[in-house]
């Protein structure tokens, strides 16, 4: 419900700002003209003034809730953004670019906000028990199992045999030499290596055997 003294407001921050039209009053006027249900007149005095003064915050947050209020989800992202670009410690328009992503289904986006809030507002017990709903739902990150579990897998590996597996391998042992200049690099280089300790693990148990 708008405020009893709105009109009031409004009609003062009129004359003020037909008067100084290079004035942050239109800040206050935009806002004005949101809360009255203005939204028209809400986004066209936010952009004119945001034209002169691009980094009100307070403006640019009044014209995301505008978007906001005509289902323009993506065009509230973009304006509060630029906000939170400016200064990432502003909890309202953090508050509402969480709100963007949430609807967006940008859930992991969404998530870093919060907790970025909770640490600032730690007793935030409604946010907390969002952000634990939220970190159910996320699918879970896989991680490259570490090499001491290949070695772990070669040892509990059956085979009577373990010599002639060495014999179907077509990888030369030891692995080739390279000169400076044809040395692999990179991704293949780390193969390589990883290559070669697995096979120094299975003669390891060969010769165990």
């Amino acid at each position: 419900m708008p405020k009893e003294e709105s009109p009031n407001n409004l009609r003062l921050f009129q004359k003020l700002y037909n008067k100084n039209r290079e004035s942050l009053i239109f800040s206050s006027l935009a806002e004005e003209y949101r809360e009255l249900g203005m939204i028209t007149e809400a986004i066209q005095t936010s952009l004119e003034g945001l034209s002169s003064f691009p980094d009100c915050a307070s403006a640019r947050t009044t014209l995301a809730l505008c978007y906001m209020d005509r289902g323009d989800v993506e065009g509230a992202r973009r304006e509060l953004e630029k906000v939170i670009s400016k200064d990432c410690n502003l909890l309202y328009p953090l508050s509402l670019l969480m709100k963007c992503y949430e609807k967006n289904g940008e859930i992991d986006k969404a998530l870093q906000i919060a907790r970025h809030i909770l640490k600032k507002y730690p007793f935030d017990n409604e946010l907390d028990i969002k952000v634990k709903e939220w970190e159910r739902h996320l699918p879970p990150i896989n991680t490259p199992e570490p090499i001491g579990g290949v070695e772990e897998a070669a040892q509990n590996f059956q085979i009577k045999n373990v010599g002639s597996l060495f014999e179907r391998l077509e990888i030369p042992n030891p692995l080739p030499t390279f000169s400076d200049d044809k040395r692999p690099t990179g991704r293949r280089e780390r193969k390589l290596n990883r290559l070669s300790n697995i096979l120094s693990m299975l003669r390891g148990i060969t010769n165990a055997t």
